[in-house]
């Protein structure tokens, strides 16, 4: 679980919140069940942060997806008591992203980049809401093209709204499309690049319509 928390406050796991969970069945494991997908959701309660021992505590709770199949595991009663934590400088970043949809310029207000699980996750959304578009790509990419799909390691994903279950019908995604990676620094933690899709219904939905998302570019720090 990486949490965005600075204050004792109960804080968001869903998607485009800045802070998520993550279930992985055992160490062999190559998917997680994530909380900050289409699907996802969960929060986390911090009751403390001693500023002095430098531990944090609290509770939290989330319903995560593998993006692979879209299957559920729900995580209840989760409880961490003086998780020891280090602080370092706040970062400062200045991440872009820009997309038309469907001919219409899609300028998300927050843009948000994470490494976890072996994966960065790009999400871009109006104030952490929807719609918003995101980014799923291996960890290790180089530059190069390559092809989103419902199902695998290169994914892009457009939600209209939030949703429970598979059958989710504001969920939609990138295939056919492309990923183009123009640069990735794994020392500064700088990935950018383009893309285009198509965005079709998610398996088990019961959407009929698709979306062209053309234009698209991102510059991001994870």
């Amino acid at each position: 679980m990486t949490l965005n928390a600075e204050t004792v406050s109960v804080y968001s796991l869903a998607q485009s919140s800045g802070s998520f969970a993550a279930y992985k069945e055992n160490s062999s494991s190559t998917n997680s069940f994530v909380s900050h997908t289409a699907g996802g959701s969960g929060t986390s309660s911090v009751t403390q942060i001693n500023t002095t021992d430098n531990t944090i505590s609290g509770t939290f709770m989330f319903t995560g997806v593998r993006p692979t199949d879209f299957s559920l595991v729900q995580i209840t009663e989760g409880v961490f008591t003086n998780i020891p934590y280090t602080e370092e400088a706040a970062a400062t970043f200045n991440n872009t992203f820009n997309a038309d949809v469907d001919g219409v310029a899609f300028n998300p207000t927050l843009i948000y980049a994470a490494k976890a699980l072996g994966m960065i996750t790009i999400t871009a959304s109006e104030n952490g809401s929807f719609p918003s578009l995101g980014i799923n790509l291996p960890d290790n990419v180089t530059t190069g093209t390559y092809t989103p799909t419902s199902f695998g390691t290169y994914r892009l994903i457009y939600n209209i709204s939030g949703g429970t279950g598979t059958n989710i019908d504001g969920s939609y995604v990138g295939s056919p499309g492309s990923i183009v990676v123009t640069s990735h620094n794994t020392t500064d933690k700088t990935i950018e690049g383009t893309f285009n899709c198509t965005a079709v219904p998610t398996t088990g939905s019961n959407a009929t319509n698709s979306y062209a998302v053309t234009n698209g570019n991102f510059s991001v720090e994870y």
